[in-house]
């Protein structure tokens, strides 16, 4: 089960709302109202139909390298060279089931997507702390993200900031935004100083356990990467015009907090 110390000198705005794995699929709207308001979603232990031996194996040691760090599906494998071919073929029969699993379910929470590209990352290293931090993704597609711990130690984030936090702390309005912008992405001037805001703050801990999964829109929730072993980053795009003129998803985080 996942542990949540919360840190009394926190002043953020996000929360992580709980919910039962069997009120999942009956629950999309709720899911979709606390997703959009930039909350944390915990699931503990939500299991897959997988054999989950298949991921009974040691971490990778730490790497700064993306590519052994952050992995899509067929490197992941091939970076798993130790496993026998009829091994890796049901490996990666799994990482696919997880993948459509995760896909469905933010279909169900946005029905009004037309195509999900995925870009799920598997991540078998040990991580080193992180900073405090906001990601970025390019403002021409909504982003859909859920994460997973696939080991049997605790994967522990910090958290308790949204940008809209950040945001209000620096005073940076929505008329001041054309001074950040760069190109088809949000300026990473801008976000280096959210991130800079976000570094100086307390923060709450979250211990997620085995088999948890947590959703939350990683463009708003500030997090940091304390420390874990192997895990799932299920990613999903979509292109922003799918939204129309949804009131809730904007095209960036920025608008995202700001509305």
């Amino acid at each position: 089960m996942s542990k949540l110390l919360y840190n009394p000198k926190v002043n953020g705005s996000v929360k992580v709302v709980e919910i039962s794995p069997s009120l999942i699929d009956s629950n999309y709207k709720l899911l979709r109202r606390h997703y959009t308001n930039g909350d944390i979603i915990l699931i503990d232990n939500f299991k897959f139909d997988i054999d989950y031996s298949l991921f009974d194996f040691q971490p990778h040691e730490a790497s700064t390298n993306n590519s052994l760090k952050k992995p899509k599906m067929l490197e992941a494998l091939e970076h798993l060279s130790n496993k026998e071919k009829t091994v890796a073929r049901r490996t990666e029969a799994a990482m696919e089931a997880c993948q459509n699993r995760i896909q469905e379910l933010f279909k169900g929470m946005f029905p009004e997507v037309t195509s999900l590209d995925n870009i799920t990352t598997w991540r078998f290293t040990r991580t080193n702390t992180e900073d405090y931090h906001l990601d970025i993704y390019a403002d021409d597609f909504v982003t859909f993200r859920a994460f997973y711990n696939l080991s049997l130690t605790p994967r522990v984030w910090g958290f308790g900031h949204s940008s809209k936090d950040a945001l209000d702390a620096l005073r940076i309005k929505k008329e001041d935004l054309h001074l950040y912008e760069k190109g088809n992405t949000l300026s990473r001037l801008l976000n280096n100083k959210l991130r800079a805001w976000l570094d100086t703050q307390e923060r709450h801990i979250a211990e997620f356990g085995h088999c948890s999964l947590w959703l939350c829109d990683s463009l708003k929730v500030g997090h940091q990467v304390v420390s874990g072993e192997k895990m799932a980053a299920f990613t999903y795009r979509t292109p922003a015009k799918d939204f129309g003129a949804d009131p809730v998803v904007y095209r960036n985080y920025v608008n995202q907090a700001l509305c």
